[in-house]
């Protein structure tokens, strides 16, 4: 019987296993997560990570768990490994792509667990950080020392086994496996791995020199091996559709694609397929691929951090740290999505810092819902209607305020407006509607701009959003409305809603057509006014010194401007996932405050006639000032006529 070519090269394997090195290929040895020490979950609270959240643990698994070994026995269609850098992500990938197109095994994948195969590791710094270095006369371990000389007397031991590869993953004859990246990756790291050179893992004998050139078609990134069997490179810069040309045996995507499509369009054409991924661009579609609500939807997650690759020596991760963003740790270090990602448009460390301090003081904050003591008929009516508030355990992101400050007396108040498109289903609201009430400095405060006191992030449909943000109002000595306007379906309904309200916030504009002055309720989005808010903002940002307390005091808000990047034209934007909802709503009480500050008054009256009067008709008194100073004041400053 005529040997083929793979077991020519197993028989001399096994025959002289013992004298020689073997190829960095044969010799790969997957390692799995091991329970993590004290240390490491110290370091995780440091960086705010929380690796045993238990939405996490439901997915990733309490350590320990599998990783390379997992991923390489793992049958799953869909598989992902997840890890910060240099975890061994594109190897593993890239050993059980050469294992499906030959059919070769590495040494430690061919017998059971812990079985001692007798072929000698490779010397090199990473074995000895593992393995250490052993005796050569009764294996013990002498030390992890990399730098140590090779004497002779020492080696790293020998391979162990950790199961048996299923040989059902091995590629039929005719079929395809494919390798999508970017150009750039495909170009430094793939191909060198599967041409003739210092970097090939492919021994030469797998590749079939008899088609293409001696076994290559470079034009079209096509590596030919025995038995019909071949390798296409395929770069994220190309269609999608090169990913639906026909079915593949494998597919494995190194990094996301910046294409959703692609992604699509793989998983569809590809019997097994595979995504190895650092997480560098925060929360995208992939996440919500990975971490799907949906079990079933889920595909099967193999996850690392940089402190649990047994490759990587502990001042090499501490090097790394030193020349990262505090931000990208989460992603880099640990191997998980972060909402903080791109080019920051605001000083992301000073806020990163913030945000942290106000984590600790969450626990001081209330939560509480504002209840109207009486019914009312319409908005006008609900100004002299007594509030109170409800304090609860939680936000519900739908009625629920997070408060900072009591409502004082006789101060002035102004409430900023962010509308977006809510939902009944809070998981169906894709933004948030935003109210956030501020007041200017105190006299002697030694504050150095408006102050939050409360504030609301809701998924509450824009009719129900209106009262709840008015009840707000209300308790806040009824405050200067000012909301978004002019811009969007939303925007207006939630005016229309809200009208008959006293206390709004004017501003004057130009009719763009009679190019006459008018005044317009609301502050007036353009993408130029837009900008303004977010410049603001930076200020208040850079007038604050590092070791001050934050100005901002609402942790919803600190966190949209850690996640805010420069956007298209250099303007402000958010991620994917982020939002800048409550940064709108807090800009425009900055606008308020910076350029109208005599609409701010304190709006608190108390009611001069009987209480069965209708409300429509009662005289107020404000701060002892008498009627005809506040009609004055209403109709010279907001402009309604009222």
């Amino acid at each position: 019987m005529v040997k083929s070519a793979a077991d020519k090269i197993l028989e001399s394997f096994d025959i002289q296993k013992e004298e020689q090195e073997v190829s960095d290929f044969l010799a790969f040895e997957p390692f799995d997560i091991e329970k993590r020490p004290q240390w490491m979950h110290d370091q995780m609270k440091k960086d705010g990570v929380d690796l045993y959240d238990p939405a996490i643990i439901d997915i990733i698994g309490k350590d320990p768990h599998p990783f390379q070994t997992g991923y390489m026995m793992s049958m799953d269609a869909h598989r992902v490994l997840l890890a910060g850098t240099q975890c061994g992500k594109s190897r593993t990938a890239l050993q059980d792509a050469i294992t499906m197109l030959t059919g070769i095994v590495p040494h430690s994948m061919r017998v059971p667990a812990g079985v001692d195969t007798g072929v000698k590791r490779q010397i090199n710094k990473e074995n000895i950080l593992r393995w250490g270095r052993r005796d050569l006369i009764n294996g013990d371990l002498i030390d992890h020392n990399f730098k140590a000389k090779r004497d002779g007397s020492w080696d790293c031991g020998t391979i162990i086994g950790v199961g048996v590869y299923p040989s059902d993953k091995f590629c039929p004859p005719g079929k395809q496996v494919w390798i999508g990246s970017t150009a750039q990756a495909l170009l430094k790291y793939w191909w060198p791995k599967f041409f003739p050179g210092k970097h090939m893992m492919v021994p030469q004998e797998y590749i079939d020199e008899s088609k293409g050139n001696n076994g290559y078609d470079k034009t079209h990134g096509v590596v030919y091996f025995h038995g019909d069997r071949s390798l296409i490179f395929t770069s994220y810069e190309s269609q999608y559709d090169k990913f639906e040309a026909e079915k593949a045996w494998a597919c494995i995507l190194d990094e996301e694609p910046p294409n959703e499509k692609i992604l699509a369009a793989a998983a569809t054409h590809a019997k097994f397929l595979s995504i190895v991924e650092t997480p560098y661009r925060g929360i995208t579609y992939s996440e919500e691929f990975i971490f799907n609500s949906d079990p079933d939807k889920r595909p099967r997650l193999f996850h690392c951090t940089a402190y649990d690759s047994p490759y990587r020596h502990p001042e090499d991760i501490e090097t790394d740290r030193r020349v990262m963003k505090k931000w990208d740790l989460k992603a880099r270090i640990w191997g998980l999505f972060s909402e903080v990602t791109g080019l920051p448009y605001y000083d992301r460390e000073k806020l990163l810092k913030w945000y942290e301090e106000m984590q600790a003081k969450e626990k001081d904050v209330r939560y509480a819902r504002m209840i109207p003591q009486k019914e009312y008929e319409n908005i006008y009516d609900m100004v002299g209607i007594d509030v109170k508030i409800q304090e609860v355990d939680e936000v519900n992101e739908q009625d629920v305020w997070r408060i900072y400050e009591l409502p004082r007396k006789g101060v002035a108040y102004v409430a900023g407006i962010d509308i977006a498109e809510g939902a009944e289903n809070p998981n169906d609201a894709a933004d948030r509607q935003a109210c956030c009430i501020t007041r200017k400095p105190l006299p002697g405060s030694g504050e150095k701009g408006p102050v939050v006191v409360a504030s609301l992030r809701s998924t509450l449909l824009v009719s129900m959003f209106a009262h709840v943000a008015i009840h707000g109002c209300a308790y806040y000595n009824n405050a200067l409305l000012a909301p978004e306007s002019m811009r969007g379906y939303h925007n207006g309904a939630f005016m229309v809603e809200v009208n008959d309200y006293p206390y709004f916030f004017t501003m004057m504009t130009t009719n763009d057509v009679t190019r006459k002055p008018q005044t317009r309720k609301g502050f007036v989005t353009s993408p130029k006014s837009r900008e303004t808010l977010f410049k603001l903002i930076e200020r208040d940002i850079v007038n604050n010194e590092d070791y001050e307390p934050c100005p901002f005091r609402d942790i919803d808000l600190v966190k949209e401007l850690m996640m805010a990047v420069v956007g298209k034209n250099g303007r402000c934007d958010h991620t994917r996932k982020g939002s800048l909802d409550t940064a709108v709503a807090y800009g425009i009480t900055l606008y308020v405050v910076d350029v109208s500050p005599e609409q701010i008054i304190c709006n608190k009256r108390k009611k001069r006639s009987r209480d069965d009067e209708p409300y429509g008709h009662i005289k107020w008194l404000i701060d002892g000032r008498p009627d005809d100073e506040i009609q004055g004041r209403r109709k010279g400053h907001l402009g309604m006529g009222i």
